[in-house]
């Protein structure tokens, strides 16, 4: 035994090669399928309902987090797959009312199936059919009418595979009970073989259907995103009008519900979309490994398929694809109207700054005014005291020059003072007249 370190997830990489294996199937036998639509990663109810139907037949049921069940139930074999967004329901059974080889799809084996258990399945049926498997020679032109009885001959779909051990026969109609019809002729292939062909083919029908089920939505969805488009259009126009230069805001409040309603968009079709680009490589792969050949006078099982899937994969592509560059659209339309407006208030600043100057200047002329007359007014007082103080002195014609020279002084000392209390430092005049006194000192 060697000691060696496993990864903890070994067990489960092991286990998951051998999730949904092929079972044998053997000639004659009889299968119904069905698939139920479920919200995508919720938890699936159909665990309790097989645990139910196990309990009724004594077997032991599926774990709550099984992905995958199969039990042999007497009458009947039940499988059960647990998927991404739906379930699916295969349920076998011996044929022995095989007469001749002749098959109407009056006896089904999920005729098997208690009546009251079905009532409850839960989930959206999507798909549902009927396949019988016969024993027989290779298939001919004049062996048709006989096996494809219960089918609708004007819409036979007839292929050999396996390389002719098989031949597959259906009309891809929905009979009366909503079940649609397949038969399998087994021509020389074994049980495992058999098994692995039926089981594709039940992979293609499942994963054909879900493929189909974006066609509804790119038909609702389409015009919706062309209506969209076209609202686009129309405010890029309008950005290029004049006219329309100042109303950049109402034009971004419309761009941004446009690209509100692609985000809806979107949401409400991403899953399907890319769940649609996901299932159509898997239908093409698993139709490649039929190995298929034509039956002369008949359209092949895989052309008749990729004559509508090929187009409803294109569709779901080609409406994600518009999605995302009506979206890119908007954005870059959102950007340049949020660009615009954003021009728009850096006018709008500048010219608050310029009034804001404006008013600013004329504040400071004002206030410059009240203090020269403040100053004339306090000077014209000071003088008027230096005169009282000058009459005792009886100087005469002097009295008069020395009030004259003291205007100047007194009304210079009385606006350097002024300047300095409100808070505006040293006058520019003043500054000039020591700048060139200390200079000259500097120099001498």
């Amino acid at each position: 035994m060697t000691a060696l370190t496993y990864h903890p997830d070994r067990s489960a990489l092991i286990a998951e090669s051998h999730l949904r294996p092929f079972r044998p199937v053997a000639s004659p036998s009889r299968l119904s399928f069905m698939a139920f639509l479920r919200s995508p990663g919720r938890a699936s109810p159909m665990a309790r309902l097989i645990a139910q139907l196990c309990a009724d037949y004594a077997l032991t049921p599926p774990d709550d987090q099984a992905v995958h069940y199969s039990a042999d139930f007497g009458l009947f074999q039940l499988r059960w797959e647990r998927h991404t967004e739906f379930d699916s329901l295969q349920v076998f059974s011996a044929d022995d009312s095989q007469t001749a080889g002749v098959q109407d799809f009056h006896a089904t084996v999920f005729d098997l199936l208690p009546k009251a258990w079905v009532r409850k399945l839960p989930g959206s049926c999507f798909m549902s059919a009927h396949m019988h498997i016969v024993q027989g020679q290779v298939l001919e032109r004049e062996d048709v009418p006989r096996y494809s009885q219960g089918l609708d001959s004007s819409a036979l779909v007839i292929s050999h595979m396996q390389d002719e051990r098989l031949t597959f026969l259906t009309d891809f109609r929905s009979h009366a009970d909503g079940f649609q019809r397949f038969l399998i002729v087994n021509e020389g292939a074994n049980p495992h073989e058999l098994g692995r062909t039926v089981q594709r083919v039940v992979e293609i029908e499942t994963y054909r259907a879900l493929v189909l089920l974006a066609n509804p939505l790119v038909r609702a969805q389409g015009p919706l995103l062309s209506q969209l488009s076209q609202e686009l259009s129309i405010l890029v126009r309008a950005l290029d009008n004049e006219q329309q230069a100042d109303n950049a805001r109402s034009l971004l409040k419309q761009a941004l519900k446009i690209e509100a309603e692609l985000g809806r968009l979107e949401v409400d079709t991403a899953y399907r979309l890319s769940a649609t680009r996901a299932y159509a490589p898997l239908v093409i792969e698993r139709l490649e490994r039929l190995k298929e050949s034509r039956l002369t006078g008949w359209q092949r099982y895989s052309s008749f398929l990729m004559r509508r899937l090929a187009p409803a994969e294109r569709a779901a592509v080609n409406l994600d694809q518009r999605i995302t560059n009506v979206q890119d659209r908007a954005k870059r339309i959102v950007a340049l109207l949020q660009a615009q407006i954003s021009v728009q208030v850096e006018v709008q600043n500048q010219q608050l700054l310029s009034n804001m100057e404006a008013n600013a200047r004329k504040q400071l002329q004002l206030q410059r005014s009240v203090e020269l007359i403040g100053a004339v007014a306090i000077t014209y007082y000071a003088v008027s005291v230096f005169a009282v103080l000058l009459k005792p002195w009886h100087l005469g014609d002097l009295a008069a020059w020395l009030k004259a020279g003291a205007i100047p002084v007194f009304l210079l000392g009385t606006l350097y003072l002024s300047h300095l209390l409100a808070g505006h430092g040293q006058p520019t005049l003043f500054r000039r007249f020591f700048a060139k006194g200390g200079s000259k000192k500097r120099e001498e």
